[in-house]
């Protein structure tokens, strides 16, 4: 009964033993963390302005004049005088107007880093070794004690 329990403590002890390296595979440590960017576009809109004519019409005791034109790349302007009468005309042509609109758009990245494994010395990892050579020569010797007394 005592070699049996002896031989089930040993399997215990051997097999419950893990060392680092292979719990890092068996169970990697990741750290997950969710990050939110904000990216902001300019888009340029068009805005479509139409044309229109205003037609102004006054009465004045002036002579009749000859149309007075002016023009330039956006308007037209006719003024007169004719029959005691003041006319204004303007047209006003169709234009398109460029008006930058700001998007804000919101991508949200799931960022997983593997987290940094402990540093061991190596005085610690011969002492280990050392520690651990003495535990077997210890249970072999105990083993063999109880074996041939």
């Amino acid at each position: 009964m005592k070699k049996l329990s002896l031989l089930i403590l040993t399997c215990l002890i051997f097999t419950s033993c893990i060392n680092q390296k292979r719990c890092s595979l068996r169970f990697p440590i990741t750290v997950a963390s969710t990050d939110s960017v904000y990216i902001e576009t300019v888009k340029e809109v068009p805005y479509y302005i139409e044309g229109d004519s205003i037609l102004i019409e006054v009465p004045t005791n002036c002579d009749d004049l000859e149309p007075v034109i002016v023009e330039n790349s956006r308007l037209k302007q006719v003024i007169s005088i004719l029959n005691g009468k003041l006319t204004s005309k303007t047209d006003i042509k169709p234009d398109t107007v460029i008006i930058p609109t700001i998007q804000i758009k919101e991508v949200i990245k799931t960022v997983t880093v593997p987290k940094a494994e402990k540093y061991i010395p190596k005085w610690v990892k011969v002492f280990a070794w050392i520690g651990a050579s003495a535990l077997i020569a210890l249970i072999l010797f105990v083993f063999i004690k109880i074996r041939f007394a």
